[in-house]
């Protein structure tokens, strides 16, 4: 129960801090949270609009991943293969390792480091993107 609340709170935050951004508050985004994963949905008219409200919650405290589903016009933005979930990213928590990160994403370990520019060491409190 307390997780569930937990992502609420996390969820109504996106939200605010998206109508909080000069360029993005006219669009109604769709922000939710499962376990810190958040997903983003909505519509805007252009790809830097798409990547800025990627962003903005993706600076978030609390969260560990997002996942864009961000439409550019009504269509999947031209970066993303409509298939997958879009990007996603993943905050390093202590302890973390590329092998156990991999795994959770389901994605192999020289996935992470191409994604990452080869990155080999992980920090505590660095995002990284796992998708």
């Amino acid at each position: 129960m307390s997780q569930r609340l937990a992502d609420a709170g996390v969820a109504a935050r996106a939200k605010q801090a998206l109508v909080r951004h000069r360029t993005l508050r006219r669009f109604d985004f769709s922000p939710s949270v499962v376990r810190g994963r958040l997903t983003l949905r909505g519509d805007v008219d252009t790809r830097e609009q798409y990547r800025e409200a990627e962003r903005v919650v993706t600076a978030l405290s609390a969260v560990r991943a997002v996942t864009n589903e961000v439409t550019i016009d009504g269509r999947p933005a031209p970066d993303t293969d409509p298939s997958s979930s879009g990007r996603a990213y993943h905050t390093v928590q202590r302890g973390d390792t590329l092998s156990e990160i991999a795994r959770r994403y389901g994605v192999s370990v020289q996935q992470l480091r191409r994604l990452n520019s080869g990155t080999s060491s992980l920090q505590p409190g660095e995002r990284i993107r796992v998708r």
